[in-house]
């Protein structure tokens, strides 16, 4: 049989800041593909830090495999969970083989001309050392760091039949994340904001502006929004007096989360309890 394995770009997630503290955090996922002449066992993978001796041991912990299709853990062909690992010397392993004979068990198998997309993901513990597009991983030379049989023929794939034995990395050009000390909130207008227009006197319920806020790198909660009402020109700004706009709402989608009857000094004011903002998403 034959075996082909590739960044698998469709789950992998683009390079980001991940922050201290954080855990089971995308890294990066592999395709799997059997070749036509016999379904494939895969026994053991073994992966390096794409920053190589950059990344120290410490830095990363709890590395999981997951099936990426199902966003479950992944589970090995005894119907055990394949349990997470830690790095040692900038590699981690995960299952095991015996050469010149036939595994048992496996971490998963592919039935021939088909693939399987494995996500790697990873926690970062609080002591970890900030630092730059050091987090990641590879496999580093898949012809003797990915371990393969054959179903059909009960013997190891050779490293000539694994990615056609080219030792290349996988994926050539490592996909690598940094480590923050905190998140980022980005707030900005929704494209979903109302032009400008005029109201009559004794109006009521009406948007008067939507807005997106972003997490980068944790969750985020968010316990005060403070909304100024004002027009601006010529470097001057003009508040909305309390008694020109009132009962102000703000909403997640159809939720109510907080309202404020009057103005105060130009601005609503909104203290939250229940607003959390999940990592990396708006």
């Amino acid at each position: 049989g034959s075996l082909t394995i590739a960044q698998d770009t469709a789950y992998s997630p683009s390079a980001q800041a991940y922050t201290r503290g954080t855990t089971q955090n995308k890294m990066v996922a592999f395709k799997f593909t059997a070749g036509a002449n016999e379904d494939v066992r895969i026994t053991s993978i073994k992966l390096r830090s794409a920053s190589g001796a950059g990344l120290p041991d410490a830095s990363v912990a709890n590395i999981t495999l997951y099936d990426a299709a199902t966003g479950e853990q992944l589970k090995d062909t005894a119907g055990n969970l394949v349990p997470a690992a830690g790095m040692s010397s900038a590699y981690v392993t995960f299952g095991s083989y015996t050469i010149g004979s036939f595994d048992a068990v496996g971490l998963f198998d592919i039935p021939k001309s088909t693939f399987k997309s494995i996500l790697v993901k990873a926690d970062i513990p609080q002591g970890s050392a900030t630092a730059t597009g050091i987090l990641g991983f590879e496999i580093n030379n898949p012809t003797n760091q990915v371990w393969a049989d054959g179903i059909a023929s009960k013997n190891d794939i050779p490293t000539a039949s694994i990615n056609a034995g080219s030792s290349t990395a996988v994926p050539s050009t490592a996909l690598t994340h940094d480590i923050s000390e905190k998140g980022t909130l980005t707030a900005s207008v929704n494209s979903g904001t109302p032009s400008a227009a005029n109201y009559g006197i004794g109006t009521t319920a009406y948007t008067l502006a939507k807005f997106d806020l972003t997490s980068t790198g944790e969750e985020i909660k968010v316990t005060q929004l403070n909304i100024s009402i004002s027009t601006s020109s010529n470097a001057t700004t003009t508040y909305a007096l309390a008694a020109d706009v009132n009962n102000a709402k703000i909403y997640d989608g159809d939720t109510l989360l907080a309202s404020d009857s009057q103005l105060s000094s130009g601005y609503f004011e909104f203290p939250l309890t229940g607003l959390v903002i999940t990592k990396a998403t708006t």
